[in-house]
């Protein structure tokens, strides 16, 4: 995730409180890392809203009408990513 902010399990714990509202007012995601390793990933509302349109959209195109479905679907100018 390029250009997402980075911060170790104690910079997150001793700067919770803004590093969340930096996030849900940019929209974007922070990820949280441990020994250089990437952990779990902190998003806005917003982000995480557009991930479920989109899984939603995605499964109901493949549950309900196969693959070319999502073909058709982008052919028609829709895009669904």
């Amino acid at each position: 995730m390029e250009g997402a902010n980075r911060y170790g399990l104690d910079d997150l714990r001793n700067r919770l409180e803004a590093i969340v509202r930096g996030v849900a007012a940019a929209g974007g995601e922070a990820i949280i890392t441990a020994g250089g390793c990437e952990m779990a990933v902190i998003i806005s509302v917003a982000c995480y809203e557009r991930l479920h349109e989109h899984a939603d959209t995605v499964d109901a195109v493949c549950l309900g009408s196969g693959p070319q479905a999502l073909e058709d679907r982008t052919d028609q100018g829709r895009d669904v990513e």
